[in-house]
């Protein structure tokens, strides 16, 4: 008998091979490659706002020993994240989860995974 399960492709912090993982250029050229949904890591700034970003420290950007909780948002809105991607050549900053939410929420799954929580 054959089965009717359909397996779902989610983008692991969206297409993080072609842009900045957990970016907007990398979610969106995974829908464009035809991911079902997408898995994203969310840390918090100094000043609480939910921020997409996956590792502890921010080492790959060039600050090791630095984490988001170390910043203002405003001060991770000026920092650019293309850094992690060597074939990536155009700024780009992380996204908020507000953001994130405001573009991708109602037109693909969402799985969240929250890596540190406020405090």
């Amino acid at each position: 008998m054959p089965s009717t399960y359909s397996p779902r492709i989610f983008a692991h912090r969206g297409s993080n091979k072609l842009a900045p993982e957990n970016s907007k250029p990398a979610f969106d050229l995974a829908l464009i490659e035809g991911a079902d949904g997408f898995e994203t890591d969310i840390q918090f700034s100094r000043d609480n706002t939910a921020i997409l970003w996956h590792d502890d420290e921010m080492e790959r950007i060039g600050m090791p020993g630095k984490t988001v909780k170390d910043f203002f948002l405003e001060e991770l809105e000026l920092l650019d994240i293309s850094l992690i991607s060597k074939d990536f050549h155009r700024f780009c900053g992380m996204m908020t989860l507000e953001e994130f939410l405001k573009e991708y929420y109602g037109r693909t799954p969402l799985l969240l995974e929250i890596k540190k929580m406020i405090g």
